[in-house]
C-alpha cells in the first residue's frame, strides 16, 4: 500500500492500536467484560465487525428451502420475508375460517352427494335419486354396513 491514496492524503496517521477508546457503552456487545478498561480502537473496532458478521449471516437467506413460498432467496430482505410469512399465516386462517363454516354447516342427514356405488348401490337403493344422488347419511351408513359384512364374513 502505499501513501499517495486518499486515505493517507490527511495528514498525521496515528495506528487505531494506539488510540486509546473513550467512548459509551457498547450496548450491542452481549458482555461488557470484553471490552477493557484500557481498550483501544482496533478492540472496539473487532467487537462491532463481529456483531456486524453475526448480523449479516443472520441475514442470508440463499441457503434456505423455499419449499411451498414464491421468493428469490438471494433479492429478498428478511422483512419481506416476514411479510410474505404474514400473509401466507393470513391466508390459511382465512381459509381454514371458510372451511370450518362449512363443516359446521354440513348436515349428513340431507346432504346429498354424487357417487357412482357400483356393487354398493342396491344397499343404498331407497335412497337414489337420479342420476347416481344419494343423501351422505345413506352412503355412509351403506359402507358401515358392507365393511361390518365383510369382517364377519373374514372371522374378524
Amino acid at each position: 500500500m502505499t501513501c499517495d491514496t486518499q486515505k493517507y492524503q490527511c495528514g498525521l496517521i496515528i495506528p487505531s492500536s494506539c488510540v486509546p477508546f473513550t467512548g459509551k457503552d457498547l450496548t450491542c456487545i452481549s458482555d461488557p467484560s470484553l471490552l477493557s478498561c484500557d481498550a483501544n480502537m482496533n478492540d472496539v473496532i473487532g467487537l462491532i465487525d463481529g456483531v456486524v458478521k453475526t448480523l449479516v449471516d443472520g441475514n442470508n437467506l440463499t441457503e434456505l428451502n423455499i419449499r411451498c413460498f414464491s421468493f428469490n432467496p438471494d433479492t429478498i430482505t428478511p422483512a419481506q420475508l416476514h411479510q410474505l410469512e404474514i400473509d401466507k399465516i393470513c391466508g390459511i386462517e382465512s381459509s381454514l375460517t371458510t372451511l370450518t363454516d362449512q363443516v359446521n354447516d354440513l348436515n349428513i342427514g340431507t346432504m346429498q352427494i354424487a357417487i357412482d356405488l357400483q356393487c354398493l348401490t342396491a344397499g343404498a337403493a331407497p335412497c337414489l335419486t337420479p342420476p347416481n344422488l344419494y343423501p351422505l347419511i345413506a352412503v355412509l351408513n351403506t359402507m358401515v354396513s358392507e365393511i361390518c359384512a365383510l369382517k364377519t364374513a373374514v372371522g374378524i
